[in-house]
């Protein structure tokens, strides 16, 4: 027999569930067990928590199974578009928001501001030179995410030996291709282009990390390099 809840009901029943959401995310000490929970939410419609709230977060993206993340992008895409953020307990989490042309300007005060916000959450998607090797060596894949020009002016037309060039300019929102499926190991002059594209990524769940330092670290290193 089917149980018929009032409007008052379910709302009881909605800031119940919500309740919940925030006590395991406080206190159970496994955001695989809130990921579930939320992917859930999405793939059976609004449920206390809104879906949206999982659009951009880093650091949760990771933890997400493939069946997860496409119901999560399959709920999201029905969703009247939201740049504002989302509060859970007392974790705010982000929906991403393209950068601006001059936000993707190198050197712009507006680039150096969102960089400098994205770099205090990088944590261990910021990996040095010989980590960065050893992914090389088992399958990651290296992408300059600079312009031609940039790397002209930049670098005097030089890149990583190895490396694959894929403006960030050409594919932010989306992920190229070529890049689905794979671990990429993203590169710029200095690491901070890189790092835009790293939120672009993780934005898509991507499992993608930025070389620290860029091509400057990794000349400083005696690597080779090659030019475009």
């Amino acid at each position: 027999m089917a149980l018929r809840l009032s409007r008052q009901g379910r709302a009881a029943l909605g800031c119940l569930l919500l309740l919940q959401l925030k006590w395991l995310w406080s206190f159970s000490g496994s955001r695989r067990r809130f990921a579930t929970i939320l992917a859930t939410a999405a793939g059976s419609g609004p449920a206390g928590v809104h879906a949206q709230s999982v659009q951009y977060n880093a650091q949760l993206g990771g933890d997400l199974n493939e069946a997860q993340k496409t119901k999560i992008k399959e709920y999201l895409a029905k969703q009247q578009a939201s740049t504002e953020p989302v509060s859970i307990g007392d974790h705010t989490m982000k929906v991403y928001e393209p950068p601006t042309a001059e936000e993707l300007t190198p050197g712009s005060s507006p680039f150096r501001a969102r960089v400098a916000l994205l770099k205090q959450r990088l944590g261990e998607r910021l990996v040095a030179v010989p980590e960065g090797l050893e992914m090389i060596k088992k399958g990651a894949l290296l992408v300059d995410v600079r312009t031609r020009e940039q790397i002209q002016s930049q670098t005097n037309g030089r890149i990583p030996q190895g490396a694959m060039v894929l403006p960030l300019d050409d594919w932010v929102g989306r992920v190229p291709p070529v890049m689905a499926g794979k671990k990429i190991l993203l590169t710029c002059w200095k690491g901070n282009k890189s790092t835009l594209a790293w939120e672009a990524l993780r934005a898509q769940f991507a499992d993608a990390y930025v070389l620290d330092g860029g091509y400057n670290a990794w000349e400083a290193a005696g690597l080779a390099t090659q030019s475009i």
